[in-house]
């Protein structure tokens, strides 16, 4: 039997990446008669009730998670493998040879590029070599002589986690007393911008969508809405470029402050949350994009900023009932309620 499933780990309460996955899956011929999975350490999650069915999978530090994802792949019939969070992306990578040898591809990049990108000190070298804008760095042994207010995060950080503003020299050396591996930056009082974008396995930007982030909680876009700066198009061409040069492919979520130039602050090698902003914008090609190249074809666009400018993203909270039984589950939508097999 030819596997035509797709699996998303870590969904948790992205229902709305569930819905829009599952859509873009019938724009690609090998996934058209699949089904959207869904594999959580929660027996029961948002993300879940909205997939076609869910599976409960050990967490990413159990010794048995990537055994348990192995055989879930292949019982399954899973074809394509998405993680959502970094700490899954980097857990899954090492393992990709081993899940295409059963037949499935994980949405990941190399341990190498992986690496380079969410450790800050690293892609800071990175950036330099290449010529492009980050915050600049302020080293430890200069705070007391730094300019306040100064941003810091740790080096190995996701969402946000462990990231905060100081205002003066003392509220820096306690935070650096807790974290004495933290990365210490410029401020930046500029618009945050994020750009959703694919890179082709021929190593071509195929798509590149600008989102502002106009509201952020714990590191997540609430509202944001998209746009098409030249300055932030152009930065991150060239950096998407320099990342296809160490060998990126695949799906990376870029932010950078609308300075000028624009600085890059944060580049995360996966689907981000938000994106699914930028994949309405592509009418779904976007993710497209990405479930036909894990099937082994080659993503095409008309042009890299081929999405439309001015959609907007607002999330809401939306409910999931269920039965202290383990009953049936229930989603409740904004129009209708059904109720969702387990």
């Amino acid at each position: 039997m030819t596997k035509q499933n797709v699996l998303i780990t870590c969904c948790g309460k992205w229902a709305g990446m569930v819905c829009q996955m599952r859509s873009s899956m019938r724009l690609v011929p090998q996934l058209r008669a699949g089904q959207l999975y869904v594999a959580d350490a929660e027996a029961i999650t948002s993300a879940g009730v909205f997939a076609d069915r869910q599976f409960v999978v050990p967490r990413i530090a159990d010794e048995n998670y990537i055994s348990s994802l192995l055989k879930l792949c292949e019982s399954a019939q899973i074809r394509v493998l998405v993680p959502l969070i970094d700490v899954d992306v980097m857990k899954l990578a090492p393992y990709a040879e081993e899940f295409r040898l059963r037949g499935t591809s994980i949405v990941a990049p190399t341990v190498e590029v992986g690496n380079l990108c969410l450790d800050k000190t690293e892609f800071n070298g990175f950036a330099e070599r290449y010529g492009i804008r980050v915050p600049r760095s302020v080293e430890a042994a200069s705070i007391t002589e730094a300019q306040y207010p100064i941003f810091f995060k740790r080096r190995c950080g996701f969402g946000s986690i462990g990231s905060g503003i100081a205002r003066n020299a003392e509220e820096a050396l306690v935070e650096l007393a807790k974290d004495p591996d933290l990365v210490f930056q410029e401020f930046f009082a500029e618009s945050e911008f994020s750009v959703d974008a694919f890179i082709s396995h021929t190593g071509s930007p195929v798509y590149a969508v600008q989102r502002c982030r106009d509201k952020v909680i714990g590191g997540e876009a609430v509202r944001s809405h998209t746009v098409k700066n030249s300055n932030i198009g152009d930065a991150a061409l060239e950096l998407l470029k320099a990342l296809a040069d160490q060998g990126l492919s695949g799906p990376v979520n870029l932010q950078m402050f609308a300075s000028d130039p624009p600085a890059v602050f944060d580049v995360n090698p996966r689907l981000g949350s938000a994106s699914v902003l930028s994949n309405a914008a592509t009418g779904g090609k976007l993710f497209a994009s990405v479930l036909q190249e894990a099937c082994g074809g080659t993503a095409q666009s008309l042009s890299i900023d081929d999405y439309e400018e001015g959609m907007c993203l607002y999330r809401y909270l939306g409910d999931v009932f269920y039965r202290a039984d383990g009953g049936s589950q229930q989603a409740m939508e904004p129009s209708a309620s059904h109720e969702v097999k387990r």
